[in-house]
This record gives C-alpha cells, structure tokens and sequence, in this order.
C-alpha cells in the first residue's frame, strides 16, 4: 500500500512539478515512515511552489521540531502566522514547541 501510495504521489508531482497539495501529501508520507530528511525536504518543495500553503508549514514545524529544532520550528510557524495569523494549529504548535524547547 505505502508503494502504490508513493508511486501515485510521484506520478501527480511528475505531471505538474509545482503540485505543493502533492508534494505536501508525499511529505506527510515520509514523515510517517518516520524518513525525516525526506519529509522536510518535500514540505519545503511544496513552499516553493506555493509560498502560501500554511499547512505545509505546519507540517515542516512539526517535522523540525521532532527533530528538536525548535528555534527553526518556531521561526517556520512565525512565517505561517503571516500568512494565517489566526491559525489555531500553528499557535498550538508554537506553544507546544516552546514547552519541549525549555525542557
């Protein structure tokens, strides 16, 4: 399932090489098979091609801040906040983000 999955991403992304939903969506994919340096890669290939995708911030935040990056986390969902200053995920995030980082 997760090759069928993957291959699908990879055939939208080839169709249109600026599919920031695709590039998202196969980030996520990653994330899950726990390929962080895959993930972050894709979650800022999907900011590239749409510099406005709030939820690709959310998650390249999330994959930052598992990896205790959390000064990058913040300052990627600072720039989300921007865009979408009432996102009530990215706030709860950086609040999460700043309890782990003072730990």
């Amino acid at each position: 399932m997760a090759g069928q999955a993957e291959q699908e991403f990879r055939t939208a992304i080839s169709i249109d090489s600026q599919y920031a939903d695709a590039e998202n969506n196969m980030g996520t994919h990653y994330g899950q098979q726990r390929n962080d340096v895959e993930a972050e890669r894709l979650f800022r290939e999907a900011l590239n091609s749409d510099p406005a995708f709030t939820k690709a911030f959310t998650n390249l935040g999330t994959t930052l801040a598992g990896k205790s990056r959390f000064a990058s986390a913040d300052a990627v969902l600072q720039q989300a906040l921007q865009i979408e200053p009432g996102n009530k995920e990215v706030n709860e995030l950086r609040a999460m983000i700043k309890v782990q980082g003072s730990e």
